[in-house]
């Protein structure tokens, strides 16, 4: 009872070929609407078609890379104390755990990016590597002092110190 229309597959790995890719069989012709553009509505073009690349890539790398100052480290810890229940002791050490690997290969990406390709652009990422470095050092130290709920990731951990008193404060 099901037709498929001429030139269609109607089969489930087309669908799913189809949800990957949905402009894999749009004529889109884009090289050709390139070429029709003037030298400066092409390069009008370039700048956008590079800043909707570079939100999206920064919004993936912000949510997906859990190192502290970006949002995946917020969504780890967060997840870690809340959802699944640990201590902000250990998901301070699972965060820092964490953090210094995703940091030393961004370093890595960073010089080798510069000694393939020169561009100095690249080691931005690992300046930002560095930074993360130091906020992951931060947090150890203030979690070997028992000092996490000073810092603001975790200001809602509990403090270690007891206070004692008696009945009148």
């Amino acid at each position: 009872w099901l037709v498929s229309p001429p030139g269609m597959d109607l089969s489930a790995w087309a669908a799913i070929q189809a949800a990957i890719n949905p402009w894999a069989r749009a004529d889109l012709s884009f090289w050709r609407f390139r070429a029709s553009l003037s030298n400066l509505s092409a390069v009008l073009w370039g700048w956008a078609t590079g800043g909707i690349y570079l939100n999206i890539v920064l919004f993936l790398f912000n949510v997906f890379v859990p190192m502290y100052p970006s949002d995946g480290a917020k969504l780890l810890v967060t997840g870690l104390m809340f959802f699944v229940g640990v201590s902000p002791r250990t998901a301070a050490l699972v965060l820092v755990l964490v953090t210094v690997p995703c940091a030393g290969l961004l370093i890595l990406h960073a010089l080798h990016g510069l000694a393939q390709t020169g561009n100095y652009m690249g080691t931005l990422s690992g300046f930002m590597a560095v930074m993360s470095l130091s906020e992951a050092y931060k947090i150890w130290q203030m979690r070997n002092a028992k000092r996490l709920h000073e810092h603001s990731l975790f200001a809602t951990a509990r403090s270690w110190q007891r206070r004692g008193g008696d009945a009148f404060g």
